[in-house]
C-alpha cells in the first residue's frame, strides 16, 4: 500500500521539480515592473500619437485591413491611456480600408450590417474607405457610419444585384474625393456630396439616367476630373457632363471614346461658346495619338489668356501618348497630325506644354529637329 502511494506521488514531485515555486525576489520584481510607471507612456499625447503613425504601415505597403496584430488595432489593446490617445487620432484609421466580396448567397455572404457598430468610435475617426464590391445598401451603411470621411473608393460590378427601394439621398458633408470603378449609375443616384472637389471615373461607367442629376447636385463644389475610360464606347463618360461641370477647374482624359475626345477640345474654344468650362486651368489627355489641327488650335488660342469676364486661362497643357514604358524612346513624328508650330508658339506664350510621352516632352526636340 505505501508504495503505491509512493508511486501516485511522483509525478506530482516531478512537476515540482521541474518548476520550483517563485522566489521572494522574483515575485518583488514581477510586482515592481507591474506597478512601474514607464517613460513612454508620461509622454505627452501628441508625440505619443506620432509615435503611433510610424507603427502603422504605408498605404503603399499595407493590405489596408484591420487586424488585432497590427496597428492602429493593436494599439488599442495596450492599455487604457494608449487606447484613448488611438481613437481620438483620425490619421491612424485614414489608411483602413474594408474589403467584403460580393456573394449572391445571403446565407454565406458576411453582412456588413453590424460591423458599424463595433467600436463606432473608430467609424466615426476614418477619413478614407475602399468599398469593393459590396452591395449598394452595405456602401450607403458605410457613409452614414463615417462622418469625417474624405475619401471614399468604390469598386462595383454588382451588375445582378436588386437596387435597393426608394429612398431619401444620403448626404456626406465631409467627402471631398470620390473615385468610383465599375460604377453602375445606381450607386450615384442615392448621395449628395457637396463637398466633392474631385471625381475620378475609372473603367467602365454605364451612364445611366441617374449620372446628369448626381452631377448637378456637386457641381458647385467640384474642381477636378479624371477619367481612365480604356475606349469603351458611348457608354462612357460623355460630353453633356462637362456643360454641367462648369467650375471644373482641372480635366484629365486617358484613352477617351472616340465620339468624345475632338467634340470635346472643340468645345473649348471661346469664340464659339464661352459658357464652357469657364475656369479651366489644366488640362491632360492620354490617347494612343493626338490630331491638332486648325480647330483644335484656335480653341486652345482662345483660351491662351484670361478674360475680362472672369474666365481663367489654360495654363497647363499635357497631350500623351499611351505606349509600353520599356519601348524604345519615343520620336515626335510617333504623336500623329499635330500643328507644332501653333503649339510652340503657345509654349512661348505662357502656357505649360508638354507633348509625348509621360516622361518626354518631344515639343522642344521638334523645335530643335526643326531649326536645322
Amino acid at each position: 500500500m505505501l508504495f503505491d502511494d509512493l508511486r501516485k506521488s511522483l509525478p506530482d514531485s516531478k512537476e515540482c521539480l521541474e518548476h520550483p515555486p517563485a522566489s521572494v525576489e522574483l515575485v518583488e520584481t514581477r510586482l515592481h515592473m507591474d506597478n512601474a510607471v514607464y517613460p513612454v507612456l508620461t509622454l505627452p499625447p501628441e508625440i505619443t500619437c506620432e509615435i503611433f503613425l510610424q507603427c502603422v504601415e504605408s498605404e503603399e505597403t499595407s493590405r489596408s485591413r484591420l487586424s488585432p496584430a497590427f496597428a492602429p488595432l493593436l494599439l488599442i489593446q495596450i492599455c487604457r491611456s494608449w487606447r484613448l490617445i488611438a481613437l481620438a487620432a483620425p490619421p491612424l484609421w485614414n489608411s483602413v480600408g474594408l474589403t467584403l466580396r460580393f456573394s449572391r448567397d445571403d446565407r454565406s455572404r458576411y453582412r456588413l450590417q453590424s460591423i458599424p457598430g463595433l467600436l463606432p468610435s473608430l467609424w466615426e475617426q476614418l477619413t478614407m474607405f475602399t468599398a469593393k464590391e459590396l452591395r449598394i445598401e452595405d456602401i450607403l451603411r458605410v457613409l452614414n457610419a463615417c462622418p469625417r470621411l474624405q475619401k471614399c473608393a468604390i469598386f462595383v460590378s454588382t451588375l445582378g444585384e436588386e437596387l435597393p427601394p426608394p429612398r431619401p439621398l444620403v448626404v456626406h458633408t465631409a467627402l471631398a474625393e470620390l473615385h468610383l470603378c465599375r460604377a453602375i449609375s445606381q450607386v450615384v443616384r442615392l448621395l449628395d456630396l457637396p463637398a466633392l472637389r474631385v471625381l475620378l471615373i475609372d473603367g467602365a461607367v454605364r451612364n445611366g439616367p441617374d449620372f446628369p442629376p448626381f452631377l448637378a447636385r456637386c457641381a458647385g463644389s467640384l474642381r477636378e476630373f479624371r477619367s481612365r475610360q480604356y475606349r469603351i464606347g458611348p457608354d462612357g463618360v460623355s460630353l453633356a457632363w462637362f456643360r454641367i461641370l462648369e467650375n471644373l477647374e482641372t480635366v484629365t482624359l486617358h484613352d477617351p471614346a472616340l465620339d468624345l475626345l475632338r467634340p470635346f477640345l472643340c468645345a473649348l474654344d471661346r469664340t464659339v461658346d464661352a459658357s464652357f468650362l469657364p475656369y479651366l486651368r489644366r488640362l491632360h489627355i492620354t490617347d494612343r495619338f493626338h490630331t491638332v489641327d486648325a480647330p483644335v488650335v484656335r480653341a486652345l488660342q482662345s483660351r491662351a489668356t484670361d478674360t475680362d469676364g472672369g474666365a481663367a486661362k489654360l495654363e497647363s497643357l499635357r497631350l500623351c501618348v499611351s505606349r509600353s514604358v520599356h519601348g524604345p524612346r519615343m520620336h515626335w513624328s510617333e504623336v500623329g497630325p499635330v500643328d507644332w508650330d501653333a503649339l510652340l508658339d503657345l509654349g512661348q506664350g505662357g502656357m505649360d506644354l508638354h507633348v509625348g510621352s509621360q516622361d518626354e516632352n518631344l515639343l522642344y526636340e521638334w523645335w530643335d529637329w526643326d531649326s536645322e
